[in-house]
């Protein structure tokens, strides 16, 4: 099968506590969603929200760890499913226009459950695959990509930049949007390096087609920098937390920053003229 040809998930080291405790996590569901928006850097609209699994159970673990146990069990498919069907059926406070971004390894990805969840959903989906998880054989994975493409969702590659794998991704998936990490989006207004390379990578994200989101954005400084760099899209603390829906249609404090730079640029037309 196509789940077996790709590597095991690198990053996330297995608590050995929680591993028999999965099975009782998948039956009585301990576990809910949470969103978090994505907003379009030009005028504050929501774009997207992130669906973001969170455990009810004990011991009190982040939800790396449970889904890390989970691949350890023998259940990280299942686990995965089971936290994208939640997140499906509470996605109902979404906005036609809005896509539902979901979280899924190469294993689920290629899982034929994961098509018939995603074929039984009129809503827009876009398919986020981490950069920390590997792929054996781009091959097999170009034609579980394929179909996936074929329901109609897009495709995400998510922490772009935190490493190689994130490069091989986005070569040869083509990816619809490209999601950068958190350690290249956080302090870019004060690092010339970081700036060199935001602006080179906007800038092959739109000779290739691809949307460029920035994730962890939590200093004003950052935000007005990845906008004036020409960003597409922004997720982070400073613009929204993680929370049930519904989540504010448009992001005030993007919405402000655009007006003042509108304004900002008006008053030097005019000094030049």
């Amino acid at each position: 099968e196509l789940r077996h040809t790709f590597a095991a998930p690198q990053a996330t080291p297995v608590e050995d506590l929680l591993v028999p405790l999965v099975a009782d996590v998948l039956l009585h569901h301990r576990f809910r969603t949470l969103y978090q928006p994505i907003y379009e850097l030009r005028t504050g609209e929501l774009l997207a929200v992130e669906a973001l699994t969170r455990f009810d159970a004990e011991p009190v673990r982040a939800p790396d760890l449970w889904f890390a146990a989970a691949r350890a069990a023998g259940l990280g498919v299942e686990l995965e499913l089971a936290a994208i069907a939640s997140a499906l059926e509470h996605s109902g406070g979404l906005p036609e226009h809005v896509d539902l971004s979901l979280n899924a390894s190469p294993s689920t990805m290629a899982d034929p459950r994961l098509v018939e969840l995603l074929t039984a959903t009129p809503r827009r989906i876009t398919i986020e695959v981490t950069e920390h998880l590997g792929v054996e054989n781009y091959d097999d994975f170009a034609r579980t990509i394929a179909t996936l493409r074929a329901t109609g969702a897009r495709i995400a590659v998510d922490d772009a930049g935190a490493g190689v794998a994130s490069l091989r991704h986005i070569v040869h998936i083509a990816p619809n949007i490209i999601k950068l990490d958190i350690s290249l989006t956080q302090g870019v207004s004060d690092s010339p390096l970081r700036l060199a390379l935001a602006a080179s990578l906007i800038e092959f994200a739109q000779q290739t087609g691809a949307l460029l989101l920035v994730e962890g954005v939590e200093d004003v400084a950052d935000l007005r920098t990845w906008s004036r760099l020409g960003a597409h899209g922004v997720q982070g603390f400073l613009v929204g937390r993680p929370s049930t829906l519904p989540v504010p249609v448009t992001s005030v404090r993007i919405a402000q920053q655009a007006a003042s730079q509108v304004r900002a640029g008006r008053q030097t037309a005019a000094k030049r003229s």
